[in-house]
């Protein structure tokens, strides 16, 4: 090993002098180091194939069990295959030992059929003979016929045609012992034939014969009642049919509450809408007699005729005068006088009118509840069995069929003549109710206008016109009917546009005298009345948008009590429609109205109280910002002048209006200020002067109205701050405060700026805002 080390040391000596010789010792390295990792895999292979080949050994074992596994699989199928098919010849057989067995049942309660029927006929025990025919009417007689043998056929035969014949004798005997229950009102009997029907399959037919008779009964007690109201009737005019139609109704009522466990117990649920058709005629044709005769008691067919010739007249008026204007009001006046329609015995026909839509609509109502009831009665009673798969797969068809039997009902109410008779008056009411609102309105502007030399803040008017309104919108919700409502609610808004909006539109066009022509061309009391009406008028146009927020929360709640979702929401949409119409007209005529005293009243009046400002000089020395606060130049009279203005106002308007006013005021002394401050030189001590000057006003005028004024004077605050700063770099700190909402605009707050005397022109220009 010492030689080898010492041969390598000598090798490896002499490749540092040869490169060639280097190069050739690395490669051999190489190939040393290959033959390494070769012999190592070599050993690997070895290693595997001595484990694969005792792999194959311990699987031999492995392939035996699964042959085994499999055979024994097959020998287990073929037998499963062999017991199956026993088990499927015993449900057979069985299924034929049952049948035979069923076969036999049948033929025994044949017999017992035969021989019992007949006995029971004998006896008069027809709940025993209804019960033998109910048993023969579930046997399959053609099954029976088709197994028979030849032995048996001609007993069999026997056996049917006696009972064929004993059916039709129970049918006879039960519609004559029914009839003639019927006639000796002995209802014990009518009870116990009825039951016997359905044991018949005589279901509809029963039910028929019930409903005869009730009807009947309504008919009875609807002639007694009609004898003892009629003397009644002939003192008040007809209000008592709305009364003899809750007593009918009222009868049909307790006539289901007293059979309905009868029908359900016998004839099962889901047969009550069979009874109530039936039982409908004789509901529809009293009711037809009691709405005829009070047709003709209240002489409603001239009176609806009134009312539209009465519509046609007012219209083609309005197309040729205008609404609301003066010419129109007279032409109305003259209509009413020739008109023979009484406003207060049609207040009488229209309230009677809504109670018999109301309670027409709670009998449809109790109809429908009670039909659904009785049908999903029905549906869980049959399926009550049902698996929960075959439940599932159900769910639509079950709905389909609820769908089928709403529309059903749906049509048979809406067909029904009492739905077309009351639907009729339903129509001729809102035709009568929106005749009223009309010439009640004109009757109570025409009142209104006729007063000369009242309060201002008077608003009878308003409460009169917003009385009716309400009065006749509850009397609509009363009927019941979503359609009637809402069609009431359309008519309100227009009769609201033209009578009432129209007459304040029409003297605020007059508008608001100045003072200087009406002096020149007519007498003080002349000016001073135009003025009072003006107000009025306006006053009037303010309190009737808080009467029409009343209404609104009133007919809401009132029309959202006891409504389905869809009558709800159509209810609502006609609400809030009339609503926004009537509001955003009065908003416009309020705004229209301020603008007008405005312009006429304030404007001249603020370029007065404002006008000694520009004579006063704001470039002031200290000695002479002390003189003017000991003695101030202009805003003290200002201010005295402003309240005696205000105040003067405030005596003769609504707060709400007053308030919108005082805030007209409040913009007017801005605008007029801001441009006789745009005329003016200042320096520090008078934009200090101008702050407080600027202080006393916003006092004044906050005083009298609320914080929103202060808001209206927030430029003007902002200007006077500016032009009071020491220096340009406060107002550095000033605009970037966020907490101050700036109202000035850069290019404005340097034009303020611009205005002081002390402040270069170029440092103004060179703020970066």
């Amino acid at each position: 090993s010492v030689g080898a080390t010492s041969i390598t040391n000598a090798a490896a000596a002499a490749a540092n002098q040869d490169p060639d010789l280097q190069r050739l010792l690395a490669k051999v390295e190489r190939i040393g180091a290959t033959t390494r990792r070769l012999d190592s895999v070599s050993n690997s292979s070895v290693a595997i194939g001595n484990g694969s080949n005792s792999a194959s050994a311990g699987l031999e074992p492995v392939l035996a069990d699964a042959c085994s596994l499999s055979e024994m699989i097959r020998c287990t199928s073929e037998l499963a295959d062999r017991v199956s098919s026993k088990v499927r010849q015993l449900d057979c057989a069985k299924s034929r030992v049952t049948a035979g067995l069923q076969r036999v049942e049948d033929i025994i309660d044949l017999k017992a059929c035969t021989d019992g029927v007949q006995k029971a006929l004998q006896d008069e025990d027809y709940e025993i003979a209804a019960a033998h025919i109910h048993r023969y009417l579930t046997l399959d007689e053609t099954v029976m016929r088709m197994t028979a043998d030849a032995s048996e056929g001609s007993t069999l035969e026997a056996s049917f045609e006696v009972l064929h014949k004993s059916e039709a004798v129970l049918k006879d005997i039960v519609h004559k012992q029914f009839d003639l229950a019927v006639q000796r009102q002995d209802r014990a009997s009518i009870e116990r034939f009825f039951k016997i029907f359905p044991l018949l399959n005589l279901h509809q037919a029963g039910l028929e014969k019930l409903g005869g008779y009730l009807g009947g009964c309504l008919r009875e007690q609807c002639e007694k009642a009609r004898i003892a109201a009629s003397s009644a009737a002939g003192q008040d005019g007809g209000a008592w049919a709305a009364q003899q139609l809750l007593q009918l109704y009222e009868a049909v009522a307790a006539s289901v509450e007293v059979h309905q466990p009868l029908v359900e117990t016998f004839y099962g649920p889901g047969h009550l809408f069979g009874l109530l058709q039936v039982l409908q005629n004789e509901v529809d044709a009293q009711a037809k007699r009691i709405v005829d005769r009070f047709r003709s008691l209240r002489d409603l067919d001239s009176r609806v005729r009134l009312a539209r010739t009465s519509a046609t007249r007012h219209q083609q008026s309005q197309q040729q005068y205008g609404p609301g204007s003066q010419a129109q009001m007279m032409y109305q006046q003259q209509q009413q006088q020739s008109q023979q329609l009484d406003a207060k015995q049609l207040d009488a026909v229209l309230s009677e009118l809504a109670v018999l839509s109301s309670r027409t609509e709670l009998y449809l109502r109790f109809v429908s509840r009670r039909c659904l009831t009785d049908w999903a009665a029905a549906d869980s009673k049959g399926g009550g069995g049902g698996g929960g798969a075959a439940s599932g797969a159900a769910d639509s068809e079950s709905e389909s069929v609820e769908q089928r039997r709403q529309r059903k009902l749906d049509d048979f109410l809406g067909k029904c003549a009492v739905t077309r008779c009351i639907q009729k008056l339903v129509d001729e009411y809102c035709l009568l109710e929106e005749h009223f609102m009309r010439e009640m309105l004109a009757k109570a502007v025409a009142l209104d206008s006729g007063v000369g030399g009242s309060d201002p803040t008077d608003t009878r008017l308003a409460d009169d016109a917003f009385f009716i309104l309400k009065k006749c919108l509850r009397r609509a919700v009363s009927t019941g009917s979503a359609d009637a409502t809402c069609a009431a609610l359309n008519r309100a808004a227009d009769v609201a546009e033209a009578q009432l909006i129209g007459a304040l539109r029409s003297r605020l066009g007059r508008g608001f005298p100045s003072g200087w022509v009406q002096d020149a061309f007519g007498s003080k009391a002349s000016v001073e009345e135009a003025r009072q009406a003006y107000l009025a008028a306006l006053n009037c146009a303010e309190a009737c948008r808080g009467n029409l927020r009343d209404l609104r929360r009133l007919l809401e709640s009132d029309t959202t009590t006891g409504a389905g979702r869809r009558d709800r929401e159509k209810l609502l949409s006609c609400l809030q429609a009339m609503d926004a119409g009537l509001g955003e007209a009065l908003a416009a005529i309020v705004n229209e109205g301020v603008e007008c005293l405005t312009e006429i009243s304030l404007r001249p009046q603020v370029k007065q109280i404002l006008a000694p400002l520009s004579n006063v000089s704001h470039v002031i020395t200290e000695e002479e910002l002390l003189a003017y606060e000991a003695s101030d130049p202009w805003v003290e009279a200002a201010c005295l002048r402003i309240g005696q203005l205000a105040d003067g106002f405030q005596r003769l308007l609504l707060p709400p209006l007053f308030d919108t006013l005082l805030q007209s005021l409040a913009g007017e002394l801005v605008l007029r200020a801001e441009k006789l401050i745009a005329r003016k030189q200042f320096n520090r001590l008078g934009g200090l002067q101008l702050d407080r000057e600027v202080r006393s006003l916003a006092a004044c005028l906050s005083a009298r109205a609320a914080w929103s004024v202060r808001d209206k004077l927030a430029r003007l605050s902002q200007t006077a701050m500016l032009l009071g700063l020491e220096s340009l770099d406060e107002l550095t700190a000033c605009w970037s405060d966020s907490v101050m909402a700036w109202r000035l605009t850069p290019a404005e707050v340097r034009h303020m700026l611009a205005l002081r005397v002390d402040f270069r022109q170029d440092d103004v220009r060179r703020l970066r805002l």
